[in-house]
């Protein structure tokens, strides 16, 4: 086999995801990233090309897809979008973009304010709260340890989605001790 088709579907993914942040980018609403019906969005397309890509890796494995092929096909579906999205994100905020994290941590204090306030947190929690967003740096997720980190969660995230739509695509093979053929020859002797 020369490649899996779910490493294209990963790709894609990355690609999906990069357009995605660069029309919310350039029509400066980078509010809208935080927005439940953004990221549903990313996740529904996300698991949608997960499933397209493990069904075409069946399609190309003639069937004999059992749980351990499905769930490698998941992971390396997930890591190349994981690649694609994170070499995208140095990308911008070391050459294009460097104040970036600055304004998505600020849009992100705004939103979490707005949602203490809106379900009626105490004032000194709020501002316990605040004041440790705004000591953290905004930086940190790009530097080798905040990658690491993303990458850890991002592998127990995948880790576990893989496992459920494996667990759905894989080869669903009776063993051969259980097939009619075996016994009923079986019988015969």
């Amino acid at each position: 086999m020369k490649h899996r088709p779910s490493l294209i579907y990963g790709l894609i993914c990355g690609l999906v995801s990069i357009i995605l942040f660069l029309v919310v980018y350039f029509n400066g609403r980078l509010d809208s990233m935080f927005s439940l019906r953004y990221t549903g969005s990313l996740l529904v397309i996300s698991i949608l090309l997960l499933v397209l890509g493990m069904k075409a890796d069946k399609k190309q494995m003639k069937g004999r897809f059992p749980f351990r092929e499905a769930f490698f096909s998941g992971l390396l579906y997930f890591g190349i979008g994981w690649l694609v999205s994170t070499t995208f994100n140095q990308f911008m905020v070391r050459l294009v973009d460097p104040q970036l994290p600055i304004v998505q941590k600020a849009l992100v204090i705004e939103k979490t304010e707005a949602f203490m306030l809106e379900y009626g947190a105490r004032e000194e929690d709020i501002q316990k709260t605040l004041d440790s967003m705004e000591a953290a740096d905004p930086y940190a997720q790009y530097k080798p340890a905040g990658i690491f980190k993303g990458l850890l969660f991002t592998s127990l995230v995948s880790a576990l989605i893989s496992a459920i739509v494996a667990a759905f695509l894989r080869e669903k093979r009776k063993p051969g001790y259980l097939d009619d053929d075996d016994y009923s020859g079986a019988e015969q002797r």
